[in-house]
């Protein structure tokens, strides 16, 4: 009987060493409950228990990262869903909701270019305006309405 649980605490510290090894909480966890059992070395245990630690701590990480992303996702700023990505990118969330973030990217950079693009040409309009330049203000005017100002807007500036 001492040669069998010799034989099972070898074979329970070989599993957490694989277990270790690996990045599954649940196969992490069965190996320590086991290692406990068989009387595995308190040194290995407490290894395994770091482990653990560690691997939930990252998936805590992970799902931050994938809950911030599908709220930039959600969102109309274009910067934090940027950062979402790079974040999301970085601790490895699922590739397919990066992938659809990504998709939404392009097009809010698009308008975010786009209403950078119109406020530069409604100041300038601003600009002509207070210095009374005809010229200035109707090719502000003409720059802010191809750029998608509606004419309130062009006549309140």
């Amino acid at each position: 009987e001492g040669e069998q649980r010799a034989q099972e605490r070898r074979s329970a510290e070989e599993a957490l060493k694989v277990a270790i090894a690996g990045s599954d909480t649940q196969i992490l966890q069965q190996a320590l409950v086991r290692a406990e059992k068989a009387g595995v070395a308190k040194k290995a245990v407490s290894e395994g228990k770091r482990a653990l630690q560690a691997v939930q701590d990252r998936e805590k990480t992970r799902e931050s990262a994938r809950i911030a992303l599908l709220t930039a996702t959600s969102g109309e700023d274009a910067e934090s869903l940027r950062q979402a990505i790079e974040k999301a990118t970085a601790v490895g969330v699922e590739t397919n909701v990066i992938a659809e973030a990504k998709e939404k990217l392009g097009p809010l950079e698009e308008k975010a270019e786009r209403v950078r693009e119109l406020n530069v040409a409604l100041d300038s309009l601003a600009v002509a305006t207070q210095k009374r330049d005809l010229n200035a203000i109707e090719a502000a005017i003409t720059c802010a309405e191809k750029l998608g100002a509606d004419s309130k807007a062009t006549l309140d500036a």
